[in-house]
């Protein structure tokens, strides 16, 4: 019996085709006595889509990623039907391989979600197939069904790294039905240094127990085994696969086989940047503002994932990072409008990144001409019999702060009120009115802190918030819209109902601010 052998020739790395020729060959059956083997000899070649003089610099070809396989036969048995298990490694945008023989020259059925590579005879009793497809949300497994009980052995392989616009460069067919002990491959050219060879042996053999296959010199071999029927004819397979080109490897078997030879490229995908995405919290407040740079989101569905986050906070500070955590936190001491980068690399070496903006505002204009009693309490009067004001040691944020003492034996209403008003004439908007405050000593005295609106001597509105005194400084707000914007006044009080005799509080850092 004479055989026959392909070959496939490259166009070009950089946007070429890959052609294959395959001369034709005798496929006669010879004597039905004699026993039989296949051999199908898969090569998978994966090709850059890069320039074969340099790679640009916004895009490096990485190396095809083998990531897991699984295999199923039908054993001992001849069945009609065989189930074999998606890779639990695949994820979307990967290439599955499945590579097959049967003891039968039919195609099967369940498999019209695939894309058929190619399929070889040798004679009528064997046939080997490839077929691929991209990875999307998988089902669990894959069943092939032939119309008659057969022998039947698979294998599914999962790749990353592969271009999914167009992964099959080039495949073709050759066989001999002739028995041989040494299966050729066809020879493949302009194979480049990132490609990757994947080379699939099956067989089908006489039922003498296991039987081996001896993989070619400098190969790495993924997967080997056979059916080992006692009474049948067995089938197997050996995987192997070499980075760059190999040139026209051959393997041998313990016994006799005859072979098919399906040779395919696989087109490598271009290793692009990440994208960078960022998201900064809060964009906007007063300034000292504390913030935090998120880059989570960012994204490289290729085969180098991201590796580091750089950030830089646009205020002169020092960068964070490279780090391998996608936030960070900063401070920004004073206001301004500020830019934040970050840049994001993946393990190829390529980087993008992204910016957006932080305003940090100044701190609002005090409408309390004296806030804190540093100097003196003028601006501000006691109200009630008996009550003093004074300036008082151990203030809450400076040295000094405003002491309201009931100097009497009998419990008073002790009140601190803004005179003349620090709030002559309205504005729209919205007012905020705090101050901290405590008491002498541990105490449940309550605090009132109260803004009223005034238009002549009718008053037009009031806001209260109240606080249970204690020895440690408390803070009390309140907010307010004045109803009658630059035709109102606004009058603010502090005080304690029914203040002990020889009871005090203190007040300090009082503000009013216009927002």
């Amino acid at each position: 019996m004479v055989g026959w052998q392909g070959r496939c020739e490259d166009a070009g790395l950089n946007g070429g085709r890959r052609g294959c020729t395959v001369p034709t060959a005798d496929r006669g059956r010879g004597d039905q006595a004699h026993v039989r083997a296949l051999r199908i000899i898969v090569i998978v070649l994966v090709t850059a889509t890069a320039s074969a003089v340099h790679l640009a610099a916004a895009e490096a070809t990485a190396t095809p990623t083998f990531r897991s396989l699984t295999s199923a036969n039908t054993g001992l048995d001849h069945i009609a039907s065989l189930t074999i298990t998606v890779p639990s490694t695949v994820v979307d945008g990967d290439v599955l391989l499945l590579l097959f023989e049967s003891s039968n020259a039919a195609d099967p059925t369940g498999l019209g979600a695939w894309t058929k590579i190619d399929s070889g005879d040798a004679g009528s009793s064997l046939r080997g197939q490839s077929f691929y497809r991209i990875a999307n949300h998988e089902p669990a497994s894959y069943t092939l069904t032939y119309s008659t009980a057969i022998h039947i052995n698979a294998v599914m392989m999962d790749y990353s790294g592969v271009d999914t616009t167009s992964p099959i460069s080039a495949h073709g067919v050759v066989s001999l039905d002739s028995y041989v002990q040494t299966i050729a491959s066809p020879s493949m050219t302009g194979v480049g240094p990132n490609d990757l060879s994947i080379i699939a042996y099956h067989a089908r053999g006489v039922p003498v127990g296991v039987w081996t296959f001896t993989p070619p010199s400098g190969w790495i071999e993924r997967i080997q085994g056979t059916t080992n029927s006692p009474n049948n004819p067995d089938v197997g397979s050996s995987i192997v696969e070499k980075v760059g080109a190999g040139g026209s490897p051959s393997e041998t078997t313990s016994i006799q086989v005859t072979y098919v030879t399906t040779a395919l490229a696989l087109r490598a995908s271009a290793d692009s940047a990440p994208v960078a995405r960022l998201a900064v919290s809060p964009t906007s407040g007063q300034a000292p503002l504390p913030v935090t740079a998120d880059a989570s989101t960012s994204t490289d569905t290729d085969a180098t994932p991201i590796a580091t986050y750089t950030f830089d906070f646009g205020d002169g500070s020092a960068v964070v990072g490279p780090q391998a955590s996608s936030s960070a936190q900063h401070t920004y001491s004073s206001a301004g409008t500020y830019t934040v980068k970050v840049t994001v690399a993946d393990t190829g070496g390529l980087a993008s990144n992204t910016t957006t903006q932080v305003q940090a505002n100044p701190a609002p204009t005090n409408l309390v001409g004296n806030p804190g009693f540093e100097t003196n309490t003028s601006g501000w009067s006691p109200l009630g019999q008996g009550v003093t004001l004074t300036r008082s040691t151990g203030g809450h944020s400076g040295s000094w702060c405003g002491q309201l003492l009931n100097t009497g034996s009998s419990s008073v209403t002790a009140e601190l009120n803004d005179n003349s008003n620090w709030v002559t004439t309205t504005a729209p908007g919205t007012y905020t009115v705090s101050a901290w405050v405590r008491s002498a000593s541990s105490s449940n005295s309550q605090l009132t802190l109260k803004l009223q609106e005034f238009s002549g001597t009718k008053r037009i509105g009031i806001a209260q918030s109240k606080v249970t005194l204690s020895s440690s400084w408390k803070q009390i707000s309140l907010t307010y819209v004045a109803s009658t914007p630059s035709k109102s006044t606004l009058d603010l009080d502090l005080f304690v109902q029914r203040l002990a005799g020889g009871s005090s509080f203190f007040v300090d850092d009082v503000s009013i601010t216009l927002g």
